[in-house]
């Protein structure tokens, strides 16, 4: 390999060559783990009952799009709203057959705490 002449971009191809040895993600915060494992168990839910279809190797990667969506959120409310249209654009979920309203009482009995 030829070294770059311009010792910025040496730097950078050292950082980028570097980069795979970088230590993984920290953990995740307990409430998003808990937000997390709710939105696991609601997307399972949506599915069993038909109202979302996600084939089995999407589902993991669908549940990981959701909660960073859900981690976004200013409120409960917001979560809910950005969850389902999560949901709707999401290249993960092959169709979706129920109402914003079907889901988002769906998504409420897993999210609300008092439940």
């Amino acid at each position: 390999m030829v070294k770059p002449r311009d010792p910025d971009l040496a730097a950078l191809l050292e950082a980028v060559g570097h980069a795979a040895d970088a230590p993984e993600e920290p953990e995740h915060s307990p409430f998003a783990k808990r937000l997390g494992a709710a939105l696991a168990e609601a997307v399972e839910a949506l599915r069993a009952d038909g109202v979302i279809e996600v084939e089995d190797g999407h589902l993991e990667l669908l549940v990981a799009e959701v909660t960073e969506v859900g981690l976004d959120s200013r409120s409960p409310k917001q979560l809910i709203k950005k969850v389902i249209r999560s949901l709707i654009a999401s290249d993960h979920v092959e169709e979706v057959y129920g109402t914003d309203d079907e889901i988002s009482a769906q998504l409420r009995r897993f999210l609300d705490p008092a439940s």
